[in-house]
Parts: C-alpha cells; structure tokens; sequence
C-alpha cells in the first residue's frame, strides 16, 4: 500500500513538473515574440522609447493612483495593437505572395487600430498631464535639481538610436 501511494505522489510530481515545463515553454515563446517585434518593428521600437519617456515624466509629475492605473493601460493597448498588427501582417503575407486588394486592407486596418490607439493614448495624456500648476512645479523641481533632467536627455538622445539601429541588435 506503501509503495502504491509512493508511485501515485511520483506521478503527480512529474505531472506537475511536466505542467510547469509547459507554462515555462509558454512564457519563452511569449517573450520571444516580444522580442521579435522589438528587433524587427521600427514603430514598436518607437512606442517603447515614448513610453518610457512618458514613465518618467509621469513618475516625476506625480500622477495618482488611479491616473498610474489609466496611463499603465492604455500604454499597454497600444503596445499590444502593435504586436497584433505585426502579427496580421505576417500572416498576410505568408498567405500571399503579389499584391493583393485584400491584403491591402487587412494590413490597413490592422495599422489603422494601432493609430487609433495610439491617438487615443495621447488624448489621454493630455488629459492626465495638461495641468498649467503640476506643470510649473515640477519645472521649479527640475530648476532646482537639474539632474532630474539627465535621465530624459539621455533618454532624447539614446532613444533615436534605438528606434533607428535597434534592429541591428539581431543575431546574425
């Protein structure tokens, strides 16, 4: 009896191993279209260096909880329009090869989403950062601390670098 309740905790730790192996598998495969898009998307590259300036400035104006939350979401559906639009692009073209109207479209729209999206970020964000007096305070912060501006000048000059070269970053 012993040895059969020894087999059957054997059998659920390989299934629980085999099960996190999966979810494992299932996270290296997500990453890796992360990174796909990343590498070879010039406008996701582009997104990633204005999010990351947008972050900063908002962790310096001092948004909210509720305003982190709404920022933090609609940052997060433009990135994932973008990865959908990169994968719809693939998938028309691994379905055609010449020019096709019907292509044309779905890449179009697809695009047309992530612009969308992206437009509709930025009304938030004037939203969330148009505010004359939260403005003026934190250019006396920066006045009085100026290497609070480092971070965003680095961030100006490093970024087109990496929007433009960031696809160099492949393996060859």
């Amino acid at each position: 009896m012993a040895f059969q309740e020894e087999r059957g905790i054997f059998r659920i730790m390989k299934n629980v191993k085999n099960g996190l192996r999966g979810i494992l598998k299932s996270f290296q495969f997500a990453l890796r279209g992360l990174r796909f898009c990343i590498l070879n998307e010039r406008n996701m590259r582009i997104h990633i260096v204005v999010l990351t300036i947008v972050l900063y400035f908002a962790a310096l104006f001092g948004l909210t909880e509720s305003e982190w939350i709404l920022l933090v979401v609609v940052s997060a559906l433009v990135l994932v329009c973008e990865m959908l639009n990169t994968a719809i692009e693939a998938l028309v073209n691994l379905g055609t090869s010449s020019y096709d109207n019907v292509a044309r479209v779905a890449k179009d729209v697809a695009a047309g989403a992530v612009f969308l999206t992206a437009a509709m970020a930025v009304v938030v964000g004037c939203i969330l950062f148009i505010k004359p007096d939260k403005l003026y305070a934190l250019a006396c912060l920066v006045a009085e601390r100026p290497l609070l501006a480092l971070p965003f000048i680095i961030l100006l000059t490093a970024g087109p670098l990496f929007v433009l070269f960031g696809s160099r970053l492949k393996k060859q």
